[in-house]
């Protein structure tokens, strides 16, 4: 008898304390009276605490037979240390922190698209239909450049740019943005350095005319002109069209969506790239020429500007950082279109071939080196050359001069 008053006893006081220690308040449940009460109270007790805590039934399960009381008690005091490092609350908490970590590792991994500078792109002009970039700092980087940058023919051109402008591109800038209409108008925008000591950026060269203009300073010489719009933000082309691009500055819409979709295409390890919303122009006399002789020729050489001029659109790319690797996506309006182009490709590469006397191996593996491909209504240009390839290129074309 005394064992079971004590059990009793017992039981009560351990539904406070662990009420207490839970902070449920009293209402919550109040102890049953009566025979077997000590079995009931075991039983609600232990469903409602999980009730408050919101931790799941199957969590724990009461022992049932002998000595089911004093396993349940044991069970229950470890299991609530548990049950109350394991609220609703903790684990909201503890999967918020999680899901912020994350996010916080997916923001540190660099991604696979081309990163175009936002205050390049807010200055492309609404009715741009062509878009190149460059990477300057990446292509500073390459062997190519390192080799290239020194002759005559590349460096005597940027000499005397600098010399009329006082910006040399292979020091100060960072990224260049050409965007045109494809008739006749068209902008250079360029991120660099260009105060030096904090200083506000000019042009003071020979025939260099300032005049303001909605608050910037424009340095115009005969029909064109460069105006600064920050330290480190530059627009280049014509007067008339640095004017409207300025006069648009702060309500210019943004570039065509078509360029930013275009742009997630391209992957970031290309310096080089060119986007066309439109046919691709040739300019005329640049393929064929008065030394073609063959008439397959001239009809194959005739017909390649007009399927690029009515291509859809057009993306262009060049990765520099090892050897030349071109790329060529154009899209054709019909499934016709494109199985021409494809033809009129490869029979270009074809009649290069037959030009090249059996001997001159170097010169074959050059021609071999495009790989044209053809899908429904799309054609793919794919050109791989070693730094091998170029030296031999190089001394190709050097050999004809």
């Amino acid at each position: 008898m005394r064992l079971v008053v004590a059990l009793l006893k017992n039981s009560r006081k351990t539904e406070l304390r662990r009420r207490q220690a839970l902070r449920v308040p009293r209402y919550i449940w109040r102890p049953a009276a009566g025979p077997f009460a000590l079995l009931k109270n075991s039983r609600k007790t232990e469903l409602r605490r999980r009730q408050a805590l919101h931790v799941p039934r199957y969590i724990w399960r009461p022992a049932t037979g002998p000595f089911a009381l004093l396993k349940n008690s044991r069970k229950t005091d470890s299991l609530r240390l548990m049950e109350s490092a394991g609220s609703s609350k903790y684990w909201r908490r503890a999967g918020a922190a999680f899901a912020l970590l994350i996010l916080a590792l997916g923001a540190c991994k660099r991604p696979d698209t081309l990163f175009v500078d936002p205050a390049l792109l807010a200055l492309v002009p609404a009715d741009s239909v062509m878009l190149a970039g460059m990477k300057m700092e990446q292509v500073r980087e390459t062997a190519i450049y390192k080799k290239y940058a020194g002759i005559a023919r590349i460096k005597e051109p940027l000499d005397a740019f600098e010399k009329q402008t006082g910006i040399d591109p292979r020091k100060d800038l960072w990224e260049i943005l050409i965007a045109s209409n494809g008739k006749g108008k068209s902008v250079v925008l360029a991120r660099g350095s260009f105060g030096g000591m904090g200083l506000e950026p000019t042009i003071d060269k020979p025939g260099i005319e300032r005049s303001s203009y909605k608050g910037y300073m424009l340095f115009t010489k005969d029909d064109g002109g460069v105006v600064f719009l920050n330290t480190s933000t530059i627009a280049a082309g014509k007067v008339t069209v640095l004017r409207e691009l300025l006069d648009s500055r702060n309500s210019n819409p943004p570039a065509p969506k078509e360029f930013l979709e275009k742009i997630k295409a391209i992957k970031s390890n290309n310096q080089v790239w060119a986007i066309s919303l439109n046919g691709l122009p040739i300019p005329e006399g640049l393929i064929g020429g008065e030394g073609d002789t063959s008439a397959m020729t001239r009809n194959l050489m005739a017909n390649l500007p007009r399927l690029l001029g009515s291509l859809k659109s057009s993306i262009a790319t060049v990765d520099v950082s090892n050897g030349l690797h071109l790329s060529l996506d154009a899209e054709c309006p019909t499934e016709r279109d494109s199985k021409m182009l494809n033809d009129t490709l490869r029979g270009a590469i074809g009649i290069a071939r037959l030009q090249v006397s059996d001997g001159n191996q170097e010169t074959l593996k050059l021609l071999d080196a495009p790989k044209v491909t053809v899908t429904q209504t799309g054609v793919n240009l794919d050109v791989n050359y070693s730094n091998e390839d170029l030296t031999n290129l190089e001394t190709l074309f050097s050999g004809k001069k």
